[in-house]
């Protein structure tokens, strides 16, 4: 995801998951890398692609052990509607615990 170097990069997703269970996390990834992100590239007008991001070993605990960061192509507020609007048809997996933590982001210089 190199999409912070042009023009067209309005700002961010910031998605915090984890799996529901550890004993779950291959089944928890291969969703999400497989289906859950592709589809959201594909039904939210204004978000391009996706990068995803596992904690480090040895770092502080953060809010969740994944991160993804989807890059957006118009303004934060205009995809967050486009994002719950589409999300009642969104493949969901019960490998993910229900809690993630999203954000929107626009862009500053």
């Amino acid at each position: 995801m190199a999409a912070a170097e042009t023009s067209e990069n309005h700002g961010v997703l910031v998605v915090f998951t984890s799996p529901a269970d550890p004993s779950r996390e291959d089944e928890f990834n291969a969703w999400y890398t497989g289906t859950h992100v592709p589809e959201i590239v594909e039904k939210v007008d204004g978000i391009s692609g996706a990068q995803r991001y596992q904690l480090g070993n040895g770092s502080p605990e953060g809010p969740r052990p994944y991160l993804a960061l989807y890059t957006l192509t118009e303004p934060a507020e205009k995809v967050q509607a486009a994002f719950f609007a589409a999300l009642p048809t969104f493949t969901m997996s019960d490998a993910i615990a229900g809690d993630p933590v999203l954000a929107f982001y626009d862009a500053r210089d």
